[in-house]
C-alpha cells in the first residue's frame, strides 16, 4: 500500500510506509495515445484526418441513402443543411463492399422520397452488381418513395420502420418557365435557337405540343423501366403490379401485405439479417459505414472522405449559403428537412423533365 500524488499525465511518484518508493500508473491498461502538439496547426489537422484502425472483425457494410437522389456527387458541406444521395458516391460506395474482402453483407438504410431517374438507374444497377457477390439487405427507415423504392427494390431482403411510408411508384414530369414573372419584375429576356427542340429545357417558353409528347414518351419509357425493376426481383411477392404502382403510397404494414417489403424492422433487425445471411453470429462483426464519414481536416483540406482524393467543391461548401438555403437553418428540423427535400427536387426538375421523386413532403405524427 502507499500513498502519492501524481507528478504527470502518466505517472507519479510516491513513498509508501517502509520507505520504498512506489510509481503511480494512472493509465494502467488502457491503449498508448499518441500526444498531439496542438501548438502546430498540420498536426491538428493530421490527427483529426486519421481514421480508425480495422480491428480485422468480419464486418457489414452499412451505406445510407439519405435525401434526394441526385447525379454526381451528394452529402452536405459543413455549413449545409441536410445533404443529398449522390449516385457517383453510393455506386463508389456499393463497389468498394463488393470487393472488400472483410465485407460479407451489406445494408442499405434509405430515407429519399426520390429524384433522378438515371441516377436511381445507376444505383439500382450498382446494388444489383452487388447483391449478385454479398448478401444485400435493405432498411427503410421514415420513406422509400418513388426512386428510394426504386433503390430497395434491388435488395434481397427488405426490411421498413413500423411508420415508414412506402411506394409512389410514378413518374413526375415538367419544367418551369419564368418569362411571365421576369416581365412582372421588369426584367425581359429574349432566346435564340436552332433547331424544332433547341429550347426543350428553356426557361423561357413552353413546350409545344410536339415537345410536350416528347416528354410524355419519356416518362411512359421511365415508368415501364420502373416497375419492369421491380418485377425482375419481387415478381414472386408482388401479385399485380398495377395494384401497387401508378404512384400510390402505402404505410409498413400495407407495403407488406402487398409485398412490397419482406418485414416490419429497424436498422438493427436489418444488419442482424444480414449478419445471419453471411453466417456471422453476435460479437463476431463490426458494422462499417461507407461512404466514410469526412472528418474535419477533409473539409479544411478539400478531401473527399475516406481516401477518396481531392473535392473540388470542398471551398464553395466552406462558404454559408447566401441563396434560399440561408433560411433553411431558422426552421425547426422536419420543417427544415422537408422544405430542404423540396427545393433540391425543384433543382433537379430544371435539369431533368422526367424525375422519379414523389410530388408532395409527407410528415408522420
Amino acid at each position: 500500500a502507499g500513498e502519492g500524488e501524481g507528478a504527470g499525465e502518466g505517472a507519479g511518484e510516491g513513498e509508501g510506509d517502509g520507505g520504498q518508493k512506489i510509481e503511480l500508473l494512472h493509465d494502467y491498461g488502457q491503449p498508448e495515445r499518441e500526444q498531439v502538439d496542438f501548438s502546430n496547426p498540420f498536426a491538428l489537422l493530421a490527427s483529426l484526418g486519421k481514421q480508425k484502425e480495422a480491428s480485422g472483425k468480419p464486418r457489414v457494410a452499412l451505406i445510407y441513402v439519405d435525401g434526394v437522389i441526385q447525379d454526381g456527387d451528394g452529402g452536405a458541406g459543413l455549413f449545409d443543411g441536410d445533404g443529398a444521395a449522390g449516385s457517383d458516391d453510393l455506386r463508389k460506395a456499393l463497389r468498394e463492399a463488393a470487393r472488400d474482402e472483410e465485407v460479407r453483407a451489406i445494408v442499405l438504410r434509405i430515407d429519399s422520397p426520390g429524384g433522378s431517374a438515371l441516377a436511381s438507374e445507376v444505383i439500382w444497377q450498382a446494388a444489383r452488381r452487388a447483391a449478385e457477390r454479398k448478401p444485400l439487405v435493405i432498411s427503410i427507415g421514415s420513406m422509400a418513395a418513388s426512386g428510394g423504392y426504386y433503390i430497395a427494390s434491388a435488395g434481397d431482403h427488405i426490411f421498413a420502420d413500423p411508420a415508414g411510408i412506402v411506394g409512389s411508384i410514378g413518374v413526375v414530369g415538367g419544367k418551369f418557365v419564368w418569362k411571365d414573372l421576369y416581365a412582372k419584375l421588369g426584367l425581359s429576356t429574349e432566346t435564340f435557337s436552332r433547331g424544332r427542340n433547341a429550347d426543350l429545357f428553356s426557361s423561357s417558353h413552353p413546350w409545344t405540343d410536339r415537345q410536350r409528347k416528347l416528354v410524355t414518351g419519356w416518362m411512359k419509357q421511365t415508368y415501364d423501366q420502373f416497375t419492369q425493376r421491380i418485377l425482375s426481383t419481387r415478381g414472386g411477392k408482388i401479385k399485380h403490379i398495377d395494384d401497387v404502382a401508378r404512384g400510390r403510397i402505402f404505410s409498413a404494414r400495407q407495403a407488406k401485405d402487398l409485398g412490397l417489403i419482406d418485414e416490419i424492422g429497424g436498422l438493427q433487425q436489418a444488419l442482424a439479417h444480414a449478419a445471419d445471411q453471411a453466417d456471422l453470429a453476435d460479437g463476431q462483426y463490426e458494422v462499417k459505414t461507407l461512404p466514410e464519414p469526412r472528418t474535419l481536416a477533409d473539409y479544411f483540406g478539400g478531401g473527399a472522405g475516406g481516401g477518396g482524393g481531392a473535392d473540388p467543391d470542398a471551398a464553395w461548401r466552406l462558404r454559408p449559403s447566401l441563396g434560399a438555403d440561408a433560411l433553411l437553418p431558422l426552421l425547426d428540423g422536419p420543417s427544415r428537412r422537408l422544405v430542404g427535400q423540396q427545393l433540391r427536387a425543384l433543382r433537379l426538375l430544371q435539369k431533368h423533365p422526367v424525375m422519379l421523386v414523389a410530388p408532395f413532403a409527407l410528415s408522420v405524427r
